[in-house]
């Protein structure tokens, strides 16, 4: 009897891309459900083209690099935390790792 690795290893990849999925969008819903029980607004998805990329300039990039490793918490955390901040979205403290 002869195998495949490289096919097992296609079949569990497979396997985890359907969890995260499933991951994804329970953790939706979980947002969702609780967004309802603590009486705040659920917003709808933007529709449009949008890339889902950011561009900041590389001074800006090293400066919330450096912070976000003073809070102990990631980059993207950092960067979500303080452009929601700059809205004036009533947010809380990113969590640290």
């Amino acid at each position: 009897m002869s195998t495949y690795p490289w096919l097992i290893a296609r079949q569990q990849q497979a396997e985890l891309d359907s969890m995260a999925i499933f991951n994804i969008n329970d953790a939706k819903k979980c947002w969702v459900e609780t967004c309802l029980e603590l009486g705040r607004p659920v917003l709808e998805p933007l529709t449009g083209d949008f890339s889902g990329q950011l561009r900041i300039l590389n001074l800006c990039t090293g400066y919330c690099q450096k912070k976000a490793r003073e809070e102990n918490i990631s980059l993207n955390q950092y960067i979500n935390y303080q452009l929601a901040r700059g809205v004036g979205h009533p947010t809380a403290a990113p969590k640290k790792k």
